[in-house]
């Protein structure tokens, strides 16, 4: 009978053995497993990061590139407001305030405010007025239509379209240094319009694509003249693309409106 109690009590530290070996066996097991684990979640989190950061740097090229595709659709969109005869008064009194108030800028703090604040005030007046028209029609009143709605994204394009004709014109930025001036006005406009900034924006990354910056895409075989035209050079009127000190200047005004 001692006998057999021995041979069960070894047979019971043999079991016993067996287990705390297959535990710490399985505890092994899992701590290489678990941290195997982690260095795969580590290894694709740094994939994951540095994806990440490769596409931020070209991220600004692609939000440009849109709002250049987006001012392509607004302008279509504001084609009818510039058709419309029942408009004509509203569009000239918004030239007048853009081409006749801004030719008015100099480097004047004071008359730049002032500009500033004839602009900014136009803007308003033409969003309270499209307003009215949207409350027209949803009344139902006869002589109105969807197109006269739109003064106000007519206004500030215009406002962005008449700034890029300023800065390629052959006397700006002499010595007066007329971009300040305009640019001063503008950051004072786009604080209260802030739709002003990606519309101007687009049409300076339309006529200038080095203001994104990005190198300009061409195909591995273009010609010089398609080379010039992706850098954003204009032809003038007998043909011949600008010289690229021209191109410098006209850019670097662009480049200095974009920065505001």
């Amino acid at each position: 009978r001692k006998h057999d109690e021995e041979q069960e009590a070894l047979l019971r530290r043999k079991e016993k053995e067996l287990r705390d070996q297959h535990e710490k066996e399985t505890a092994a097991k899992q701590q290489i497993q678990a941290q195997q684990e982690a260095k795969a979640k580590e290894a694709l989190r740094r994939k994951e990061d540095a994806k990440r950061l490769e596409a931020a740097k070209t991220e600004y090229v692609a939000k440009a590139q849109k709002l250049v595709q987006q001012l392509v659709a607004v302008r279509q969109s504001i084609e009818p407001f510039d058709n419309n005869k029942a408009v004509s008064k509203r569009r000239l009194g918004m030239k007048k305030i853009i081409r006749g108030k801004i030719n008015t800028l100099s480097e004047n703090a004071a008359k730049i405010q002032q500009v500033a604040a004839e602009v900014s005030q136009a803007i308003s007046e033409a969003r309270s007025e499209d307003e009215s028209i949207k409350q027209a029609l949803e009344r139902g009143d006869a002589g109105y239509t969807a197109d006269m709605a739109r003064g106000k994204r007519y206004l500030v394009d215009l406002l962005a379209s008449n700034t890029i004709q300023r800065v390629q014109a052959e006397g700006f930025n002499g010595p007066r240094g007329d971009g300040f001036p305009l640019a001063n006005m503008l950051a004072m406009v786009s604080v209260e319009n802030k739709e002003l900034v990606p519309i101007l924006a687009a049409h300076i990354y339309t006529v200038c694509p080095t203001a994104i910056p990005t190198l300009p895409v061409t195909a591995p075989n273009a010609s010089e003249d398609e080379f010039m035209e992706g850098l954003g050079m204009i032809k003038g009127k007998n043909g011949e693309f600008e010289s690229f000190d021209r191109f410098l200047t006209r850019t670097e005004v662009s480049e200095l409106c974009c920065t505001i």
